[in-house]
């Protein structure tokens, strides 16, 4: 098991102030078989209320809205995740090396094992 601690920084600067800001943000980590989210803060500058939902898909939404005039805008994301190992792919499954990706053979249209790819949104080393 791998535990991570995850900080993002977005920063938003204007050549003049706006008069107001209305945001959603998608990155609290999610939590499933292989990962869990341990710890989530989400910190805004300039300071306001934060309020958060989950959506249909089961992500964690956060939402906010600076309505005075500003000049920035900071958002802080900061999280803990513990990372399951993930099994090892067995040899008899591992492509051989020079083999063509592309060909005719059943196992190569079927396959054997079917492992999951990295998705995207899963944090990885």
């Amino acid at each position: 098991m791998n535990f991570y601690s995850v900080r993002h920084l977005t920063r938003f600067r204007y050549s003049r102030p706006i008069s107001e800001s209305i945001m959603e943000t998608r990155m609290h980590p999610r939590s499933d078989a292989s990962q869990h989210c341990l710890n989530f803060s989400l910190s805004v500058s300039p300071r306001c209320r934060v309020f958060s939902y989950r959506d249909h898909l089961g992500n964690n939404i956060q939402h906010f809205d600076i309505p005075g005039e500003h000049n920035q805008l900071v958002i802080v994301a900061e999280s803990v995740v513990e990372q399951q190992s993930l099994p090892d792919v067995p040899s008899s499954s591992r492509p051989k090396r020079g083999a063509s990706s592309m060909n005719s053979s059943p196992q190569a249209i079927t396959g054997r094992c079917c492992c999951p790819a990295p998705l995207p949104w899963k944090l990885r080393r």
